[in-house]
């Protein structure tokens, strides 16, 4: 199998001053990408300084012989957004991927969340994705086609306990990927969400409001095969996913410890009441056959709308000619 190589690609990679997202910049670079290197040096909490930011993962970069700009602009903003592909555009003319991987989390009990903790959170990952994505999109749209990598996460696919904005966000960003890769095919973009798993300086620190404040504390420490828990054993996922050669769109891919998988939506065959007045009692009478066995469903499409007219022809239609008293059972 030949290698992936970028042959001067040009991937735009948000939060890549440390971490996951320095991992995957520095891979992306070796191979022969040009990278956007995008980072504010903040903390965890996106608050305080807390690297050299971008400056530092470019100059790795360049010492190795690879070719990366930095740019300091915030994704939480649309105007960042903007001048974040207006860096690749101004260094490099292009731009053929974006891997948007910023992201803070700001902690506490969900019925003490306040304002300012939900709307910064959003901010970076929800409404960054839309302000950097979109930019870019309109570029590979009149270049003819692109790569567009969304970070989610488990707080999100699986929910999480003191983290109901991160995991809000995060779960917006499935379906803001989703989206753009049925509206983008026919330009040639493909869209993806990953979840990733690392032990960064996000899920390092035992005293973390998330480790520590649960029913049941976590200590990172203490996870098993926390060696292998590394961000370079993801980066090989965002190199498939920002490739030309990149063989999904729309899908919801997972990372961690070298361990690769793909999740997916999933309904089960469900009951139809048929035209009849229905009672929340039925519901119950029929709630086996609602909620599924867990093992068996659909998978269900991209493209709701979509879907939801094949449903209608597949499903009802067929029901719209029997009699009324046979509907309901």
């Amino acid at each position: 199998m030949p290698d992936l190589t970028f042959d001067g690609d040009v991937i735009i990679v948000t939060g890549a001053g440390s971490g996951l997202g320095r991992a995957y910049a520095l891979e992306l670079a070796r191979r022969g990408a040009r990278v956007v290197v995008n980072d504010l040096g903040v903390d965890e909490s996106g608050a305080a300084a807390a690297s050299a930011g971008a400056d530092a993962t470019v100059a790795v970069i360049r010492e190795a012989g690879g070719t990366a700009v930095p740019d300091p602009h915030s994704v939480a903003e649309r105007d960042g957004g903007r001048a974040i592909v207006r860096t690749a555009l101004e260094a490099f003319g292009r731009v053929d991927a974006v891997v948007h991987n910023a992201g803070f989390s700001r902690d506490n009990f969900f019925d003490q969340m306040t304002d300012e903790q939900i709307d910064s959170v959003l901010d970076v990952h929800l409404r960054g994705a839309f302000y950097v994505a979109q930019p870019a999109y309109a570029a590979m749209k009149q270049a003819g086609g692109g790569r567009i990598v969304l970070t989610a996460s488990t707080a999100g696919l699986l929910g999480a306990p003191l983290m109901a904005n991160y995991g809000a966000g995060k779960m917006g960003v499935v379906g803001l990927a989703r989206s753009i890769a049925v509206e983008g095919a026919q330009y040639g973009i493909k869209a993806n969400a990953l979840s990733p798993g690392a032990a960064t300086r996000r899920g390092d620190d035992s005293s973390a409001f998330r480790f520590a404040n649960r029913p049941n504390p976590i200590d990172p420490a203490t996870v098993p095969g926390r060696e292998w828990l590394t961000p370079e054993r993801v980066a090989p996922m965002v190199v498939l996913l920002t490739h030309r050669s990149c063989p999904v769109t729309g899908e919801i891919l997972m990372a961690r410890s070298g361990w690769f998988a793909r999740a997916w939506v999933t309904a089960s065959e469900g009951w139809i009441a048929g035209g009849g007045p229905i009672q929340a009692e039925d519901l119950l009478q029929h709630w086996d056959e609602i909620a599924g066995t867990g093992t068996e469903g659909t998978e269900l499409p991209l493209d709701g709308p979509g879907w939801t007219v094949r449903f209608m022809n597949e499903r009802i239609k067929p029901l719209l000619a029997e009699p009324a008293a046979n509907q309901r059972s």
